[in-house]
């Protein structure tokens, strides 16, 4: 009765892994609970508490010990994250007090981590929040709506690869020895192309097809590059969209300038289409994001791409520099395409006399209006054009210095563009005194 026995435990390294118990009163019982966080030798010290008393009298020490329920130890960082499954369900502990549980998993496609925590010990509440492989944090802190709740929530994982999940006490004040549950469950998206939320990460396509993506996660971008060998219009249409997104799109040439605005859907979920003419060969990108980048899914949207080239084109000829050259007497198709295109052609006229010129086979939106010029750069008259739109054009030019002419083909109003081709007819009447 003289002696307050106090003990501590050390760990095999000799350090201290829980401080001095002591007794309420010299002589009373000593009842003391230590965390022991990893497997191993733990070394018991018991001594009278202040060092001033001892007896020749037995005390009695009887211990027991409750094993862990979590097989991932030691998992507390990041380095040393236990593998799971992406689907499954598993057993954890938040133990000793402080303790972190981390854990890992792979994913080929991109796609939605649901997970959630339950069994939660009353004491404690349970954080989760969601890392990828180079430590950048998607998923900020998830905690339950009380002590002891459920903690669920989602992660959205942007690209195949390895991500990480940290579990902890909210507060790093409680800790408990019963084990709790996880369940873990992975949507993978029918996008096959992440990494493509880049101009230079975009995903090579075909026109003509089409291709499932997502938006995901939040602001995500999807771009795509499609090469042409000719000019024409290329038509864009996104269908079969979640219903929370208005899917916006936008196209982009090789030395990335955008060829017009956006084009949205009417609503949201609702069909986005609409078309860009594209003035030349090469590559150029289509661009699609949520419009107002508040929202994402799992579930896919079909982008679907339809090219028309202009037939026989001779882009690029839109100057008097750039100007295509054709025969003084012949049929040749053109076009107006993109809006403001004009056409120049450049023809060699041996003699003087009158040029005639007829367009014809115009499409309706068109009023194809010409002029022509000589080698100085002067009009040699007015502009020709139809009655109306759709009309064919009728033109005689008076030539009386030979040499190179230039013929300059436009809309009347430069307020028309048409992805269809029209023709221009050439005959040439030599003056009668040659």
């Amino acid at each position: 009765e003289n002696i307050d026995v106090t003990l501590r435990v050390h760990n095999a390294d000799g350090g201290v892994v829980g401080n001095w118990v002591a007794p309420n009163r010299p002589g009373g019982d000593t009842v003391a609970i230590f965390d022991l966080p990893t497997p191993g030798d733990y070394r018991i010290e018991v001594v009278d508490g202040r060092n001033d008393q001892r007896s020749v009298e037995p005390y009695l020490l009887s211990s027991s010990f409750i094993a862990s329920n979590d097989g991932f130890e030691p998992n507390d960082s990041f380095g040393t994250a236990a593998p799971i499954e992406a689907d499954g369900h598993h057993r954890f502990t938040i133990f000793p007090q402080r303790d972190a549980d981390w854990l890992y998993l792979d994913v080929d496609h991109p796609g939605e981590l649901q997970f959630a925590v339950s069994q939660v010990s009353p004491d404690v509440d349970v954080n989760v929040r969601v890392y990828d492989q180079d430590k950048k944090v998607i998923l900020n802190w998830v905690s339950p709506p009380r002590m002891g709740g459920d903690t669920i929530g989602f992660a959205d994982l942007a690209n195949p690869g390895r991500y990480f999940l940290e579990i902890v006490d909210g507060r790093n004040d409680a800790r408990a020895i019963a084990p709790m549950r996880l369940e873990t469950r992975f949507i993978s998206t029918a996008d096959q192309y992440e990494p493509n939320d880049t101009y230079g990460h975009a995903t090579p396509i075909t026109p003509g097809g089409e291709i499932a993506f997502n938006i995901l996660p939040q602001r995500d971008a999807d771009w795509f590059v499609l090469h042409v060998a000719e000019p024409g219009e290329l038509r864009v249409m996104i269908d079969e969209g979640p219903e929370n997104l208005d899917l916006n799109y936008r196209v982009w040439d090789a030395d990335k300038r955008a060829l017009g605005n956006w084009t949205a859907p009417l609503s949201a979920g609702g069909l986005t289409e609409g078309f860009t003419d594209l003035p030349g060969p090469g590559a150029y990108y289509i661009e699609v994001v949520d419009g107002r980048n508040d929202s994402r899914s799992v579930e896919h949207a079909t982008l679907k791409t339809i090219f028309t080239a202009t037939r026989e084109s001779r882009e690029p000829n839109n100057s008097f520099a750039q100007a295509s050259e054709i025969e003084l007497e012949g049929e040749t198709l053109a076009h107006i395409l993109p809006l403001r295109d004009a056409d120049w052609f450049r023809l060699f006229i041996p003699q003087t006399g009158n040029l005639s010129v007829l367009i014809d086979q115009v499409p309706e939106s068109l009023d194809i209006n010409i002029r022509l010029h000589n080698s100085e750069h002067r009009s040699l008259g007015n502009w020709a054009g139809p009655a109306a739109p759709g009309g064919d054009t009728n033109a005689v030019f008076e030539v009386k210095d030979p040499g190179w002419h230039w013929l300059e083909v436009v809309d009347g109003r430069n307020d028309a563009r048409d992805a269809a081709a029209f023709r221009i007819r050439r005959s040439f009447t030599p003056s009668a005194a040659e």
